[in-house]
């Protein structure tokens, strides 16, 4: 079981790494990005959602969540 939730705690980290806070991403183009099988982006993108790091947008697009208190960090 361990093995298991290491490499979904891998994918999950893959997947977040990816998404950005100004701009949501589409789950094809997440699973083209990272190689991920769909069931496997699924099952990680669900797992952020829940965590509350990520919110799922219409049509299939994810996007990081800016959390309460905190800015985005901006680049100039």
């Amino acid at each position: 079981a361990l093995n298991r939730a290491g490499k979904r705690a891998e994918a999950m980290k893959k997947v977040y790494s990816l998404l950005l806070y100004e701009e949501a991403l589409h789950f094809d183009y997440l699973c083209d990005q990272t190689g991920m099988e769909t069931g496997d982006m699924s099952s990680s993108l669900t797992f952020l959602v829940l965590e509350g790091l990520i919110d799922r947008q219409p049509g299939d697009y994810y996007q990081r969540k800016v959390m309460a208190g905190a800015a985005p960090v901006q680049d100039n």
